[in-house]
């Protein structure tokens, strides 16, 4: 991984000296930094958000132009640090903590294909020889449309968590790491006026676009501040062990679920996911689950994490008892998403919008929110948990 920060530094050095080479966007240098800001992605690591598959979306040629010219305008400015692709996510759209793990990874690729393959022998997994860059390397290997593909190891140390929330969380991601990196974007935000409390990533843009010395305040606070991994032991967003602890629970209190005999009817799927949900409540209060509704004394989780636990839990159920249910989480069908949808075919379905008592919107989460969720899901059977 020392190799891997060598590799990436570079690549983007390499773009800034051609940006600041270029005459203007039609430059050829121009063009070939806008190259190397097309990336494709590498498939077999799965980190991030999906929809689908869990590969990366990495950089297509739209967003790649997008982030050429807001580099060329910062290089132009005077601005040289190659840490600046690593704030891009606060000034373009699409272009998050989540892309960026992406862009990391396909310009370092062959670093984790060799940190892959060291780990792999060790532990003596089945492996087959695949090409990434210049090199031949022994990886574990997954099938997928009748071809092999490799598949892609990644150190504890080198992730964090990413945002839940996907519109604005971007834009302040940066500021978690000390005091500096926060008072340096305040700063920033402070120029764009009240009229944009809460602003566009382009009326950012702008901004430090026009004030060249805002946005080196926060480079070199930034570049100051220290990176923190993931905690896996305390594991603050159910990410790991404590999606292990659930499942494992659960299925050391099983729940005798089944189809019923005479098929599905709505009434028959809502007492089955109560009885889920009540079965839930017994492994908090009496089975020991609240434990790990806690980071420490007196700091519960986040309402995101618990949803996680509750996840696990309600998805072994339903795989252990084959009841012939599907839980789905975060289904949006317009009004925003739903926490989770318990569904058998197309007709019968049972929506479930879980709440923290302290939420500042409690009430309205059960007389507003999710009557508009049981009408876009065309459904009036619904628990708030």
């Amino acid at each position: 991984m020392q190799e891997a920060e060598a590799v990436v530094k570079s690549y983007f050095e390499d773009i800034i000296i051609l940006l600041e080479e270029a005459t203007g966007e039609s430059d050829i240098c121009y063009e070939a930094a806008k190259r190397k800001l097309t990336l494709s992605e590498l498939k077999g690591v799965s980190l991030g958000y999906s929809k689908g598959e869990g590969d990366g979306s990495a950089v297509g040629p739209g967003l790649a132009a997008a982030l050429t010219n807001r580099a060329y305008r910062i290089v132009k400015g005077g601005e040289r640090n190659p840490r600046i692709f690593e704030l891009m996510g606060l000034f373009t759209d699409a272009f998050g903590p989540d892309r960026i793990s992406d862009v990391v990874i396909r310009i370092a690729a062959e670093s984790f294909a060799k940190y892959t393959a060291r780990v792999a022998a060790e532990l003596g997994i089945q492996t087959k020889p695949h090409r990434i860059g210049e090199g031949i390397y022994n990886l574990p290997t997954s099938i997928r449309r009748r071809k092999d593909h490799p598949l892609f190891f990644v150190p504890q140390d080198v992730l964090d968590e990413l945002p839940v929330a996907l519109n604005r969380s971007e834009i302040y991601y940066a500021a978690r790491y000390n005091a500096q990196v926060r008072a340096a974007l305040n700063k920033l935000f402070a120029t764009v006026g009240k009229n944009h409390a809460k602003p566009s990533k382009t009326t950012v843009w702008e901004r430090a676009a026009e004030k060249p010395a805002l946005l080196q305040a926060l480079l070199a606070a930034y570049e100051r501040a220290k990176a923190r991994p993931y905690d896996f032991r305390v594991d603050p967003a159910a990410e790991g062990g404590r999606i292990r602890e659930a499942r494992d629970l659960a299925k050391e209190n099983p729940l005798d679920l089944s189809q019923p005999k005479a098929g599905w009817t709505g009434p028959l799927a809502l007492e089955t996911v109560t009885a889920i949900c009540l079965h839930f409540k017994k492994l908090v209060e009496i089975n020991g689950l609240w434990a790990s509704l806690w980071i420490s004394r007196g700091k519960p989780l986040k309402e995101t994490s618990i949803q996680r636990i509750f996840y696990s839990v309600a998805v072994t159920y339903c795989r252990t008892g084959k009841p012939d249910l599907d839980i789905s989480p975060e289904v949006n069908a317009g009004p925003g998403p739903v926490d989770f949808k318990f569904s058998h075919g197309a007709n019968i379905k049972v929506t479930v919008e879980m709440k923290k008592s302290n939420h500042g919107k409690l009430l309205h989460g059960y007389s507003t929110q999710l009557a508009r969720y049981n009408e876009a899901e065309n459904t009036d059977l619904s628990i708030y948990l």
